[in-house]
């Protein structure tokens, strides 16, 4: 009988230890899902932080063009080789927002397929002067 008293004692200690455990384990997930949840927000306003300085930084290098525009006709895009004359390819016809792609097959194997220059053909009016 103490035996059985005994035996009930501990496995209400393993069920309390066991229950505790459960508990820690629960909050701990509960913890990792909110700093998840505020990390993706705090990603979400990087991001929008680096959208805010590329629009900028393209607007002072004078490429207004490119992020205030309305397209009332289609418009061409030469694109250059950076600080080079030589035409690489030419973007015809844009025109509504959308994906357009030309693959830089030209290019030779120690080109940069980074940074290059671009030229609109056609005049696009800046959204800003109609206020």
């Amino acid at each position: 009988m103490i035996d059985k008293m005994a035996n009930k004692k501990e496995i209400i200690k393993k069920e309390q230890k066991n229950f505790i455990i459960g508990i820690i384990l629960i909050i701990s997930i509960i913890f990792l899902i909110t700093l998840s949840v505020m990390a993706q927000g705090e990603g979400n306003e990087s991001l929008q932080g680096e959208l805010n300085n590329l629009t900028s930084e393209l607007s002072s290098q004078g490429y207004d063009w490119l992020i205030n525009y309305s397209v009332d006709e289609s418009v061409d895009i030469e694109v250059y080789r950076e600080n080079d004359g030589e035409e690489i390819v030419r973007f015809v016809d844009i025109s509504s927002e959308d994906w357009y792609k030309i693959y830089l097959t030209e290019l030779g194997e120690n080109e940069s397929y980074d940074v290059f220059d671009l030229n609109n053909l056609k005049e696009v009016k800046d959204e800003r002067s109609r206020d």
